[in-house]
Parts: structure tokens; sequence; C-alpha cells
């Protein structure tokens, strides 16, 4: 969600002069995105950063610089686990979960939860000869707190819990996914432990079961999809389908609300808020996203009849310019590719660029310059009188931060 993208979008919803939501907050800063042995960082080094205040290094989850990419051993020192807003929450006595459209066990919410020294250790099937003393992040989610604790956790990924779980045309196996090998099945684990602490669960897989959930239920597993879930404009929206990200929201904060010293919430969209409701929009990192040429204003350039991408990544993708040898009148002719051949949905490309961090209401004045990323958990924790900041005064009672395209925070403080 850097300024290209930002800009994309704005001239996408509404033309070059509109203005989305969140650029109308009078608080702005932005975050620096780097990782501690990196100059361009990865999601799991920069939602370590958001969500304990700590910068890691490049692919490790929920650790501090101490632990290098793939040191299992030194990912197993206590010293080195740092601690989660959603830990912090929990200990305070307030409920806490998240919702994803991402596999549950991907790099993004991971750090809430896991401690690992490898983001692709998401099942047992990831992890290398000499690393069996670590744990896979799917078994830490299950059996390790503060995982175990989370009253909600909606999301994909279903084949990094289960072994031989069975895909469909519209959910197939995912060659990106981790599938597990070891015969266990976590989300049996998940309900005998709830059943064993004779807790009020419900584990849901379609948007007519999650429909279902009442305000009686005290913890909500809801796997909807074998990897990521599927765009909005794929999705089926049946009741045996997978549900959107708002039904997702709705749902968790039904479980979430009941709690008498509020609750922290990750998820990955916006929501309606209060005028106590600190709210805080940025990203994890941005892309290597370009607006090239010259287009015309309201209207695509297409100066020799095929769709020209104004739209391009610095690392090639799909907005590198293409042609292939086709027979036109028994003639071989070189033509131009047109980009709509190509797959933009590809989130491979990630890149340093700062990243705006647009705030409103209590405590946004906290956001006013240029910050290192890990500032968000220090701003988020004495808003929320989290942790070392237990004494500090509170102004609010909900704070929600926006990871564009990631993940949002919601935390309701009472």
């Amino acid at each position: 969600m850097g300024p290209n993208t930002v800009t994309a979008t704005r001239i996408h919803k509404g033309g070059e002069t509109h203005r989305l939501a969140y650029e109308l907050f009078p608080h702005m800063g932005m975050l620096k995105t780097y990782c501690a042995d990196k100059m361009v960082p990865d999601s799991a080094s920069t939602s370590t950063a958001l969500l304990t205040g700590v910068k890691a290094n490049y692919n490790t989850v929920g650790v501090d610089a101490t632990v290098a990419r793939g040191n299992c051993s030194a990912s197993l020192d206590p010293d080195a686990r740092v601690e989660s807003l959603a830990a912090l929450a929990l200990k305070a006595g307030k409920r806490a979960g998240f919702v994803t459209t991402m596999r549950v066990t991907h790099a993004t919410p991971s750090p809430m939860y896991a401690h690992s020294a490898a983001r692709q250790w998401e099942c047992d099937a990831a992890i290398p000869l000499g690393s069996e003393d670590c744990k896979d992040i799917g078994r830490q989610l299950v059996e390790d707190w503060p995982g175990r604790d989370l009253h909600v956790i909606l999301g994909g990924g279903r084949q990094s819990l289960i072994q031989n779980a069975t895909g469909t045309p519209s959910d197939p196996i995912s060659a990106w996914a981790c599938s597990r090998r070891d015969g266990r099945n976590l989300i049996q684990e998940y309900i005998k432990n709830k059943q064993t602490s004779n807790l009020n669960y419900k584990v849901v897989s379609t948007t007519g079961e999650l429909e279902s959930v009442g305000s009686e239920t005290d913890y909500l597993l809801g796997i909807f999809s074998n990897a990521h879930l599927p765009y909005e404009f794929e999705r089926q929206t049946g009741p045996e389908g997978s549900p959107s990200i708002a039904e997702m929201t709705e749902a968790a904060i039904k479980v979430l609300q009941k709690g008498e010293k509020g609750f922290f919430l990750m998820v990955a969209v916006n929501m309606t808020d209060d005028k106590d409701t600190l709210i805080v929009v940025t990203a994890d990192h941005t892309h290597t996203m370009t607006i090239n040429g010259y287009p015309e204003r309201g209207s695509p350039s297409k100066h020799d009849g095929i769709n020209y991408t104004a739209i391009a990544y610095g690392t090639g993708g799909p907005g590198s310019i293409k042609y292939d040898v086709r027979e036109i009148d028994s003639k071989a002719t070189l033509v131009r590719r047109s980009p709509d051949e190509e797959d933009t949905t590809s989130f491979t490309y990630e890149q340093i660029a700062a990243i705006p961090l647009d705030e409103n209401r209590p405590h946004a004045h906290l956001f006013h310059t240029v910050h290192e990323q890990n500032y968000v958990f220090y701003v988020i924790s004495y808003a929320a009188k989290l942790g070392v900041f237990s004494a500090a005064p509170t102004l609010t009672s909900h704070i929600i931060i926006y990871i564009i395209a990631l993940l949002l925070v919601i935390l309701s403080i009472y």
C-alpha cells in the first residue's frame, strides 16, 4: 500500500479528483518497512514489527533479531520470543482473535500467536531435517498459548491443518500452501481440547454454518478453504460457499463483544467506528508498482488497439511488455501481447518504500512524521493500556488498524 498503490486505487474508485475515506483523516505519517537484516522485507518480518514492536529478520515470525532465518534452535530460546498485542490483550483479560482471507498460518496473522525461524514452516512437511524440535505454525496455533486461547480464528488453510485435505474445482489443493503429512488433524484436536475444557465452541466451514453461530459461542474456529480464501469476485456466495470478510467480521464481533474488558480483533477490511475509536490505516509493506506513460484521464491508452498497462511492476510481472509470434494472413507476425492475458492477481512483488500511515481520533496525534514500523505497536499498547503501559491514561474504547489488503486490527477497551 505505497503511495502509487493508493493513487491507483483512488483513480480506479472515483477518478483523479476523488479522495479515499482515510485520506480525510487529520493526521498522517509514514512507516519505514525495512527489517533487521534486509533492505526489502517480507510479510513475516513486517507483521512481527507491527504486532510485537520488534524488528525481526527476513522470513522469521514472532522472534527477535537474534534468530536467523531457518535457525530452529535459536527460535526455541524463550528470550528470543516476543509477545504480540493479542497476547497482551489476553493477559489483560480481554477477548482476542483474528479474521483473515489468507491461510490462518500465513506470515501475516501468525506473529499474533507463533514463534518460528521460517514463515514457510506452516505444517510438518515444511520442517527441514535437523529442525524437528521446532513445532510447525499450525501446531502452535492449536497447542500453544496464546493461539489455543484465541476466541476467534477465521480464515483459510485447511490443508496445513489436516492430512489428505480434498480439493474441488472451486477450492483446489494449492501448490503454494504446505500440506500436512504427519497424519494429524489439528481441527479435531482443537475440538477435543475445547471439549476437555468444557468450553462453548463452534467449528464451521461454510457461510451457512457461520451464520448459525449464536451469542452462546465463546470460541469459534472457521476454516473455509484449503489455502487462501477466493477473491470476492470468485467467491461462491450461497450457504455452501465461503463467507465474505464482512460476514466473518460480524460473526467474530458477536463472539468477542461479550468480554467484560473489551476485545482485540485482527481482520482484513474496514468496520464502522465510534467517536472514541483510534483508526490507523497502513500496510505491512508495499510493492514495486509504478504508474507509467501519459495515459488520458478517465480512459485507458490504446495506441495500437491493445490495452496498455499504465500500471506496471518494477520487478517485471504483469507490467512487462511482451510479444508473441502469431500467424496472420499466412505470415508470421510479431504482435504485442495483451496484458489481459497476464495473471494480474500475482502477489509476489514487494519493495522497501515507506508506506502511508493515516490516523483519526484519540491518540492519532502520536502518528505525525516518519516512524519506524514497530512504533505502531507501542502507540496501540499505550492507547489500550497494555503491557508496560498498563498504568497509562486512556481516551479510547476501541482501536482499529487497517493494514490494507492484509489485515485490520480492532482493539476494544473498556
